[in-house]
């Protein structure tokens, strides 16, 4: 009898002990939890980490004769990145107030100081660098396996061309400085824009060889054409201002007179029109 009231104490007695001793598991469970939280967020330091940063480039290059070509530029600097996107149309994406956090070898989770959300970045072995969309929460990012990689090498003249470019300007043609090409460009309004190609007469009359109310942007080149695209050229970039016509040869240059070309022309051989005269008095 004594041995069973003696067995039944002893089991009691260890009872409470595990009982304690789980209790003072979980609180120390959660205070480890709020500590590591703590230690986590000391890991994050401001800024964005120097070997990712400098500027790095990305072409996207459709094989559809009639769609742009995207080229963007990605500028990093210590605590902002920027990344400038090129073709038909040109914009800008500006994200500030980084810190970063490194999660493993040449891998760094970065942290938008405006949204909040988390990058993951990658420094490839050959210094190219590899980003993700932001993420909503640090996790998801580091398992991010969709990354766009930019290049470190900065590329040649016919990457990143605009319609920005040719706005507003003419091109002489080299063999003939009659006949030039006119870029009308209407950026709020794509569909009013005009790209003409002008003969000037001797007469000083001009007349239209060509003319086209849309404009494709490729890697090295522009197309302008009609909403039919049966009728299109294609005039490439092979110089700072100087475009090629790809079928013909022919080369044009930009015009830097201060009066248009037309203008020089009737200025050259003295022409002076006549007012027709069902006009005159009106003027």
């Amino acid at each position: 009898m004594k041995v069973t009231t003696t067995l039944t104490k002893l089991m009691a007695i260890m009872l409470f002990l595990l009982t304690l001793w789980g209790c003072s598991h979980k609180v120390i469970g959660k205070h480890l939890s709020l500590q590591e939280s703590a230690e986590f967020e000391k890991v994050f330091s401001d800024g964005i980490p120097h070997k990712l940063t400098g500027d790095f480039y990305r072409a996207e290059l459709v094989q559809e004769a009639f769609e742009d070509d995207a080229f963007y530029k990605m500028i990093v600097t210590k605590d902002a990145l920027r990344v400038q996107k090129y073709g038909q149309t040109s914009s800008q994406v500006i994200h500030e107030g980084f810190r970063h956090h490194q999660a493993y070898n040449n891998t760094w989770i970065l942290q938008d100081g405006r949204d909040l959300k988390y990058y993951k970045a990658v420094l490839e072995n050959d210094k190219d660098v590899s980003i993700s969309d932001g993420m909503e929460d640090y996790q998801q990012a580091v398992d991010s396996k969709m990354l766009e990689r930019y290049s470190h090498k900065k590329p040649d003249s016919s990457f990143g061309l605009t319609t920005k470019e040719i706005a507003g300007r003419y091109y002489i043609s080299e063999d003939d400085f009659t006949r030039y090409y006119e870029f009308d460009w209407d950026e709020e309004n794509p569909v009013l824009s005009n790209f003409s190609f002008w003969k000037i007469n001797q007469d000083g009359t001009e007349s239209i060889l060509k003319n086209y109310n849309l404009i494709t942007v490729k890697k090295g080149r522009y197309t302008f054409h009609t909403t039919g695209k049966d009728d299109y050229t294609t005039l490439a970039k092979i110089g700072p201002d100087e475009l090629q016509d790809a079928e013909t040869g022919e080369k044009f240059t930009v015009f830097c007179g201060e009066k248009s070309p037309k203008e020089q022309v009737w200025q050259m051989f003295n022409i002076k029109l006549k007012i027709p005269s069902n006009q005159k008095g009106l003027t």
